[in-house]
């Protein structure tokens, strides 16, 4: 058994229908048992997938509860729904800045001074730049 919640940008209603492709008939061939507009119950052998989706403030809260199909539930949770859009968080454009400031530092070092020491440390300073931006950015599910 497993219970999951995630949030979606997604409606409640929309939640719904998703899982109807994803878990019913025409997906994983699971029979509806219960469903209404904020909940629905999948039955097949021994086991069942309930969802329930509840609209919260600019969010849906979804609650997937699993009883042998938690291999199925996780995939419908990261693959399936939409996640909610992340806010740009300041170090992403901490980071951005950083390499527009290492590029600007390398070219005019190069071009002012012609010294291999200021272009050093102006990709220095965009490559610390990169690997912020990198480390923040919200991974493909």
């Amino acid at each position: 058994m497993i219970s999951l919640v995630v949030k979606t940008s997604e409606s409640p209603q929309k939640v719904i229908d998703i899982a109807v492709r994803y878990f019913g008939p025409n997906g994983l061939n699971m029979k509806i048992e219960e469903q209404n507009p904020e909940s629905i119950l999948f039955v097949k052998d021994n086991g069942n997938v309930e969802i329930v989706a509840r609209k919260e403030d600019n969010t849906t809260s979804v609650e997937i509860v699993s009883r042998e199909w938690e291999h199925q539930a996780t995939e419908f949770t990261r693959r399936i729904l939409p996640p909610v859009p992340q806010k740009q968080p300041f170090i992403l454009w901490l980071s951005l800045a950083l390499i527009a400031i290492g590029v600007i530092i390398a070219v005019v070092a190069w071009f002012t001074f012609g010294k291999v020491t200021g272009v050093v440390i102006g990709v220095i300073i965009a490559f610390v730049g990169v690997a912020l931006n990198n480390i923040i950015r919200p991974r493909n599910r």
